[in-house]
């Protein structure tokens, strides 16, 4: 059994530096996105994709420099809910349920619960993170239309 253990911290330690990486570039890749849908707020959001892809190299090195594995699930649950309050954020600045920017969050999930060997109480919680963010950002971010005040 300890063996196994072992063998899955090593895997999860390689696929953190995907997560990490792969998350911080399509962070910036996303910002094409930007500059067509939200052009007013491209500059505003490119500074926190820059942002979020510089946590993301950081956390590449962080990893790298933990060569006894210890800590891959929390350097990967790290860039993963970066990404996620990102997306948050701007979500919330476009309008919150108005905003087509949820389709990053599925993204975000999509490449963080398939690179990381999580068990299924991991996946549930990073996934619960998620949707209640999601929830709690389009509450805070609606506006009750005039017909309905």
């Amino acid at each position: 059994m300890e063996n196994y253990r072992e063998e899955l911290q090593n895997l999860h330690h390689r696929r953190v530096n995907y997560i990490v990486l792969g998350g911080s570039i399509m962070t910036l890749l996303f910002a094409l996105l930007d500059y067509v849908t939200v052009p007013d707020f491209f500059l505003k959001f490119l500074n926190y994709r820059v942002m979020v892809a510089v946590l993301g190299i950081l956390l590449f090195w962080i990893n790298i420099k933990d060569r006894k594995n210890r800590y891959p699930f929390w350097i990967g649950f790290a860039g993963y809910v970066s990404v996620i309050l990102i997306i948050l954020l701007m979500i919330h600045q476009i309008g919150g349920v108005l905003s087509p920017y949820y389709v990053a969050l599925i993204v975000a999930i999509a490449l963080y619960t398939t690179l990381a060997p999580l068990t299924a109480t991991q996946t549930l919680g990073a996934g619960t993170i998620l949707v209640v963010g999601y929830v709690v950002t389009v509450f805070v971010s609606h506006q009750v239309s005039p017909p309905y005040t």
